[in-house]
C-alpha cells in the first residue's frame, strides 16, 4: 500500500475504519475539489499527501473556428429555431445533477419573452429509464428532453446554446463541494455564457465575473438568473468569451502532469 496513489471525486457519508485506514496508507491522495481536500486534512491526513485536480475537457472536441462560431449550422443539424433563445443543459439526470430544476423552469418562463425571443430549453442526456420519467413528468412546451448522445455531439450541443445551465444541488455533499462538473468545463471550453448553481464545488472555479449564479435546488431563482442574464446579452456573451480562454488551463494533458509531478514529488 505504500506505492498506491488513490483519486477521489467524493467520500461516503460514513467512513468505516477500513476506508479510514486505507486512505491513511496510501502515498498520496489526489482530489477534483477543494472540498474534498478539507475533508481529507479534518480526517488527519496530512496536507502534503493531497494534490488537488479538478476536472477538464478534452479541447479537441471543441474544435470549431470560434467560441461561438457555426451556432446556426449546428442548430439547423438539429432542428432547433433561430428564432428564440436556446438554453441547454447536459448529463445525467440524477438528483444531485439538478436536472430537474431547469425542467421547472422551462415551465416558469414559458411564453415568457426576453429581448423580442421566447425560451426554448434542451436537456441532453440521462439513462433510457431517467429520460422516461423526465417525459413523464415534464411535459412544457418549450421543453425538450434530447435523451443520451454520443459523446461528440455534446460539444456541438453546446455550440448551439445561447447558454448552458450547471444547476447541481446543494442538498448533499458530492453537489454542495465534492464534484468538479466535466459539464462546467466543456461550456468553458466551448465559451457558452454560463447559469451556475451557487455551490462551492462551482465557486473554486468561477467567480462572479465569470457567470450568473442562482440559489440551489431554487427553479425560480434559476429562472429569474435566465432573465438577469438575456437582459445584458452582450455581457453575457463577453463573459463566456473571457471564461473560454480560461478554461485553456483546464485541459487533461495538465491535469496529468499536475497527478505525475505529484507522484514524482511523493516518490
Amino acid at each position: 500500500s505504500k506505492d498506491i496513489f488513490f483519486e477521489l471525486h467524493t467520500l461516503p457519508e460514513t467512513i468505516n475504519e477500513s476506508y479510514r485506514k486505507i486512505l491513511f496508507a496510501c502515498r498520496g491522495l489526489v482530489v477534483i475539489s477543494r472540498g474534498l481536500e478539507e475533508d481529507l486534512l479534518a480526517m488527519g491526513i496530512l496536507r502534503e499527501k493531497v494534490r488537488l485536480a479538478p476536472d477538464a475537457a478534452d479541447f479537441g472536441e471543441f474544435n470549431f473556428p470560434t467560441p461561438l462560431g457555426g451556432r446556426f449550422d449546428i442548430r439547423e443539424e438539429f432542428g432547433i429555431s433561430n428564432d428564440n433563445w436556446v438554453i441547454v443543459y447536459t448529463g445525467h439526470l440524477y438528483e444531485w445533477k439538478g436536472a430537474h430544476l431547469v425542467a421547472e423552469a422551462a415551465g416558469l418562463l414559458a411564453g415568457e419573452k426576453i429581448n423580442g425571443r421566447y425560451f426554448e430549453f434542451y436537456i441532453v442526456g440521462g439513462t433510457g429509464e431517467d429520460v422516461a420519467r423526465f417525459r413523464r413528468n415534464y411535459s412544457f412546451s418549450n421543453l425538450h428532453i434530447v435523451g443520451w448522445q454520443r459523446p461528440f455531439r455534446i460539444s456541438k450541443w453546446l455550440y448551439a446554446a445561447d447558454a448552458v445551465v450547471v444547476p447541481t444541488s446543494g442538498k448533499s455533499a458530492i453537489g454542495k463541494k465534492h464534484t468538479s462538473p466535466l459539464k462546467l468545463f466543456e461550456a468553458m471550453a466551448a465559451g457558452v455564457p454560463i447559469i451556475a448553481a451557487d455551490n462551492p464545488s462551482i465557486r473554486e472555479v468561477l467567480s462572479g465575473d465569470d457567470a450568473v449564479f442562482f440559489e440551489p435546488d431554487n427553479s425560480q431563482a434559476l429562472a429569474d438568473a435566465i432573465r438577469k442574464e438575456f437582459r445584458q446579452i452582450e455581457e453575457m456573451r463577453k463573459r463566456a468569451g473571457k471564461v473560454h480562454r480560461r478554461a485553456q488551463s483546464y485541459t487533461w494533458g495538465e491535469r496529468a502532469k499536475v497527478i505525475l509531478d505529484f507522484i514524482e514529488s511523493r516518490s
